[in-house]
């Protein structure tokens, strides 16, 4: 059995990058790599993608369903479609598309994702980074419940592509009222312009990981916010 976890520049990381330096240095080897595990006979390849990326933007504000037509708007999102295409041709292989994930180890070493980045520069006393408005939305999941996720789809004899999230559509504003509430203060923010390649709204509706897999999210980030010690 394989997890494969290898990570790429994320959205913001690969601003200014051609798509076809992209593609060369991240890519195509790791599309050479799913390729050649899928004939050394593993029983189960489980790759883990990205719910936040590779639909972009929807024309409406709703869930996004695995069968949704896939419209990423960044290299990284693009990646992730192009790996997820060849994990689809191995019988044994499943493509897990977590939404943006958060620490459920508050004193992790290296902040994840934006609520790990904001419990940082919480604890440091600095301003809070806000790219775009405090309406910019998405689903959160922790990385407990991805690698509950991850378990459940290698015992699983089912393949193919799910969503892991709690499911929810959750604002910025939301998360960081609850970082000024656990903290007992207002946090200063600094507001600069949303990058053009990152998704602004995004839900994810788990209904089938659910059903195939046995998997719902367990930690509610807005909870585990509030139960920090800040």
């Amino acid at each position: 059995m394989v997890v494969d976890l290898i990570p790429g520049p994320t959205p913001r990381q690969c601003q200014g990058m051609s798509s076809e330096e992209y593609s060369q240095k991240y890519t195509a080897p790791h599309e050479k790599l799913l390729l050649w595990l899928g004939t050394i006979g593993i029983k189960k390849l489980v790759f883990v993608s990205s719910g936040g990326t590779v639909y972009g933007q929807l024309g409406e504000k709703r869930p996004s369903r695995e069968e949704d037509v896939l419209a990423p708007i960044s290299l990284y999102g693009e990646s992730k479609v192009a790996l997820e295409k060849v994990v689809g041709k191995i019988p044994q292989g499943v493509s897990l598309r977590p939404s943006n994930i958060f620490p459920i180890d508050p004193n992790y070493p290296k902040p994840m994702g934006v609520v790990g980045a904001y419990l940082k520069l919480a604890r440091e006393g600095k301003p809070l980074q806000v790219f775009g408005d405090l309406d910019i939305t998405k689903d959160y999941v922790s990385d407990r419940d991805v690698a509950r996720a991850i378990l459940l789809a290698l015992r699983s004899a089912h393949s193919g592509v799910y969503n892991i999230g709690l499911g929810q559509p959750i604002g910025l504003g939301e998360i960081i009222s609850a970082f000024e509430r656990a903290s007992g203060h207002p946090l200063e923010k600094n507001f600069q312009d949303v990058f053009s390649n990152d998704v602004t709204w995004f839900c994810l509706d788990t209904t089938k990981a659910r059903r195939d897999l046995g998997f719902e999210a367990k930690d509610h980030v807005l909870k585990w916010i509030s139960e920090l010690r800040i």
